[in-house]
């Protein structure tokens, strides 16, 4: 009886501690607002704001654009200020984007690629914060600029 009671607390632990593990995600929680651009530096800005939901990521640009689905995200913790995740969205016009980025506290940075319908391949950049510090700093922005246009 004491075995098969403790096979159920190790059960038990080992559940706890896999939802533990998921909602403990640096991501978890988190919008982020970016700007991409090809790697060798042509072609147009893109913009886009993420989410992150319990391992799911979410793109304004994929989800309005092309109806694409949630993309699940493998993360791997790098500090207590800093982490990684790889995500692959893919959209309903047969559009693929790896994305492939590093976080640090309010900043992200790493590389999209995205691929077309056609298998043509298109390495990107991306840069991005959190939306926090995006409005943060668009205020400031906004607010210089009317103070100098007085």
């Amino acid at each position: 009886m004491k075995k098969i009671s403790l096979l159920f607390a190790l059960v038990a632990l080992f559940a706890a501690s896999t939802v533990s593990a998921q909602s403990a995600s640096r991501l978890n929680g988190q919008a982020y607002w970016y700007m991409m651009k090809n790697a060798d530096g042509t072609g147009e800005e893109i913009y886009d704001n993420i989410r992150f939901t319990n391992n799911v990521m979410t793109s304004d640009r994929a989800g309005v654009v092309t109806n694409g689905k949630p993309a699940k995200v493998s993360e791997k913790k790098i500090s207590d200020q800093s982490t990684s995740f790889v995500t692959t969205i893919q959209s309903s016009n047969g559009e693929e984007l790896r994305y492939d980025c590093t976080v640090e506290g309010n900043m992200m940075i790493g590389t999209v690629q995205v691929k077309k319908a056609d298998g043509t391949i298109t390495e990107m950049v991306l840069r991005g914060m959190t939306q926090e510090e995006y409005l943060r700093i668009k205020k400031m922005k906004d607010d210089y600029q009317k103070s100098n246009s007085k």
